[in-house]
């Protein structure tokens, strides 16, 4: 027995270290064939605004098929062949688009051909990061979770800082040197993109996978999907969770529309902020995982969402000149959405029962993903009819800038439903307040120094 317990102890350090590589890998793809890559894609085909919000809204509305794959991780028993079959699917569609964009003459059906594999895509992604987390919940031990996923997190955001970075480099300098060959640039982009997502999908593959531990044979699947809507905290959740994507996606896939388009930034420009924020993610992941493992979840997400909730109000204030504002806006979101992404699936984890744990993260993301859908078509359509109504009225206002300052205090007014959750064992929000007031070495471009500040290390006293 001692040495099944070893073998199986042996084989969760390979798994943990295992998963931060294919993490990395599975970045590199997202971030290539994302972000302000697939905005320049849509620009360069001719999308419209309300196009772009659809390119926007696809990820998490393909999240409303979760709750699918939950009957088919029960079903099946196994997370594994889920997640391969879905990362599969997902990643090699990319190359409908690259063949396409090789012989489809014109910009409006490839661009259409574009949305669909976009959207099918997503669904694929979708089915493979349910499967995952499911995987992930048994495979990481709760008293480290946090740690662990900071550290995760750092790795990854390292990726995505050389994607960025490299992306957009490569970008700009095949433009000047082939100025009319941007989308054989953006082809080479997504090709390797593609390339990093099947490494990703190798390691993956190799990765133990513990026995599953979720399921109720009691009940019909048809009535466990109810049961998240039946629990009142996770209503809750739930609540707040709809209204704060929709603040956040009202606007999201503009914020690189308005540096290229009104700012007229080069992709260099650009990704060079995206890399601030991904620098400021790296050094600030392992900190949030400490603080969530001490100080529980629910206060860090509090405090980082309320900070997040006021980066629009600043780009109010942002031209062409402002790069030291554009910079700051871009160090302050690096580091807070590091804490509010690691945050949001820990909370989730925790106040979710062990035996309906994809169950209940399915419905998370699926709620999440259903206005994820509405909010960028709605901010896409404003974007169309904002600068007739703001000409009649004699307003020279941009209508980006307006999208910013809704979405800011509408994300600012979700934020009393958060304070409604709870989380067992939770502290308060002037606990975490008092640790985070008490670090001297805080900053928003190096995080906390942990050298310094050692006692973050040890795990929160129950």
């Amino acid at each position: 027995m001692a040495e099944v317990s070893a073998d199986r102890s042996s084989d969760v350090r390979r798994a943990l270290g295992l998963s931060i590589w294919d993490g990395i890998f599975a970045n590199l793809y997202a971030n290539l064939t994302g972000g302000v890559f697939l905005v320049g894609y849509a620009l360069a085909l001719k999308a419209s605004e309300v196009q772009i919000g659809l390119l926007a809204a696809f990820p998490l509305f393909a999240n409303i098929v979760q709750p699918l794959s939950t009957y088919l991780i029960e079903r099946i028993g196994r997370r594994r062949s889920l997640a391969l079959l879905g990362g599969a699917f997902a990643r090699l569609l990319w190359l409908v688009i690259i063949v396409g964009s090789l012989y489809l003459a014109s910009r409006k059906t490839l661009l259409y051909v574009s949305l669909w594999v976009i959207a099918l895509s997503q669904v694929g992604t979708a089915v493979n990061n349910l499967a995952w987390m499911s995987w992930m919940a048994d495979l990481v031990r709760e008293e480290i979770r946090g740690r662990y996923f900071g550290l995760r997190n750092a790795a990854l955001g390292a990726a995505a800082l050389l994607a960025s970075l490299a992306g957009g480099y490569f970008l700009d300098v095949w433009k000047d040197s082939h100025p009319r060959g941007e989308m054989d640039a953006l082809r080479v982009l997504f090709a390797t993109g593609v390339v990093c997502g099947v490494i990703s999908l190798l390691i993956q593959a190799r990765i133990y996978e513990p026995p599953l531990r979720e399921g109720d044979g009691s009940l019909p699947f048809r009535h466990r999907l109810l049961l998240p809507f039946h629990d009142r905290n996770f209503r809750r959740f739930l609540s707040f969770t709809l209204a704060w994507n929709f603040a956040v996606y009202f606007t999201a896939p503009f914020f690189a529309v308005y540096m290229l388009k009104t700012l007229k930034l080069s992709y260099t420009a650009v990704a060079t902020y995206a890399v601030l924020s991904s620098v400021t993610d790296l050094a600030s992941a392992q900190l949030w995982g400490r603080l969530s493992d001490r100080e529980t979840n629910k206060p860090i997400l509090i405090l980082a969402s309320l900070f997040a909730a006021s980066i629009p109000y600043g780009w109010l204030f942002t031209n062409r000149d402002s790069h030291y504002l554009l910079a700051f806006l871009h160090l302050e979101g690096g580091l807070f959405w590091a804490g509010i992404r690691l945050c949001t699936g820990n909370l989730v984890l925790k106040i979710s029962p062990p035996a309906s744990r994809s169950l209940y993260f399915s419905t998370f993301n699926a709620v999440a993903g259903l206005m994820a859908l509405i909010a960028p078509i709605l901010g896409g359509f404003a974007l169309k009819y904002l600068p007739a109504l703001l000409k009649g009225l004699e307003l020279e206002w941009s209508p980006f800038l307006i999208l910013f300052f809704v979405s800011a205090t509408l994300r600012l007014a979700s934020l009393p439903l958060l304070a409604k959750v709870s989380e067992p064992r939770e502290r308060t929000v002037w606990q975490a307040v008092r640790v985070i007031r008490n670090v001297r070495a805080f900053t928003t471009t190096m995080g906390f120094n942990l050298v310094y500040h050692f006692w973050l290390r040890g795990k929160r006293e129950r």
